[in-house]
């Protein structure tokens, strides 16, 4: 078998086989074709042998003589010649490749082969990252690619929290979370070669209800039209109950409720009925009309969700404004002035 050690080749007196060419490195990008040279003189009746080590260290047989070993149609080689082609060049195809005659001792020419690739990336954190208010959250990615690809993070909606339009590393730490550092924070991968990559993660803070009000303090009279207003934001989306001194506001009083789909503009017209719920987005409307003194009194609205529960109150009173002077300060009475409330 030729494939043994041929100590006899060199009883017969002849010159051991020589490698023409000289160890080279080459450096391609991918989809780039190649020939590795494995130009050799007095080859006489062996057979020469290519072999290719990967970067991970596994050993691939590729070429015996006139033998191909290699499965992939990518590696040719010239006709009547020692020289491995490879074409279209993949990251798989870098590392070590020997010419090699199993003599003894064995002579053998190694090339090296790096195999430049634009970059991947991945999120290694969900894609939807939801974290409850006031806690840190770390966001991460993964990239590969040759060179090592260089990771910059932005934010879609605007500058990072950090105020800054962009930052470097493979993660970002988001402190004390709010809903102001809400929004889809971008991940890319760029090492110069074909296109940089790019990585998603949308951020959602979960938080108890806030409520505002828009007036504390309602002064009203008979047959007034009143409208009440909580501006309430949580997440999950709170459930929103509405009470007066203490007893709820229900379908018992003749209420009726109505939800408003924020895209739709709304001039709301209240109903027949004394009560009317509405709420627009996050705008939680109580209406009602024709007030009389039992609907004095303390409104409260109430919102809560999977983080916790928060309330407001609203008065409506009979009182009058506080009064203010509405006759001239230079009028011609000494002792009297006109008073409006």
């Amino acid at each position: 078998d030729d494939m043994l050690y041929y100590d006899e080749y060199y009883d017969r007196g002849d010159d051991p086989p020589h490698f023409v060419a000289r160890p080279q490195t080459f450096t391609v990008e991918a989809g780039q074709s190649l020939i590795i040279p494995c130009d050799v003189e007095n080859q006489g009746s062996l057979k020469l042998v290519i072999k290719k080590v990967d970067m991970d260290g596994r050993e691939h047989l590729l070429w015996v003589g006139r033998e191909k070993m290699a499965r992939t149609r990518r590696l040719e080689m010239e006709l009547g010649t020692a020289k491995l082609s490879i074409n279209h060049a993949r990251a798989s195809d870098a590392g070590t490749y020997t010419c090699h005659f199993d003599t003894s001792p064995p002579v053998e020419l190694k090339h090296r082969l790096d195999v430049l690739h634009q970059p991947t990336v991945r999120a290694t954190v969900p894609p939807e990252h939801r974290v409850a208010k006031g806690t840190s959250v770390t966001l991460a990615c993964e990239a590969k690619g040759n060179p090592t690809p260089a990771i910059r993070w932005t934010r879609q909606e605007g500058p990072l929290p950090s105020g800054q339009r962009i930052q470097e590393g493979f993660s970002i730490t988001l402190e004390g979370v709010d809903r102001h550092v809400e929004g889809t924070y971008l991940c890319t991968a760029d090492n110069g070669i074909g296109q940089a990559a790019t990585a998603a993660i949308a951020v959602i803070v979960e938080y108890s209800p806030e409520i505002t009000t828009e007036k504390a303090v309602v002064r009203t009279g008979d047959g007034d039209q009143v409208q009440l207003v909580c501006l309430i934001h949580g997440r999950p989306a709170p459930s929103v109950f509405w009470s007066h001194d203490g007893d709820p506001v229900n379908d018992d009083e003749g209420v009726t409720v109505e939800i408003v789909h924020p895209s739709t503009r709304h001039n709301h017209s209240p109903n027949n009925n004394h009560l009317s719920l509405t709420h627009t987005a996050h705008r939680h409307t109580l209406t009602l009309n024709h007030v009389t003194e039992k609907d004095f009194g303390a409104y409260m609205c109430v919102a809560s969700n999977t983080q916790g529960e928060s309330s407001a109150v609203i008065q409506i009173t009979g009182l009058p404004r506080p009064p203010h002077l509405t006759s001239s300060p230079n009028g011609g009475e000494t002792d009297s002035y006109t008073l409006t409330w």
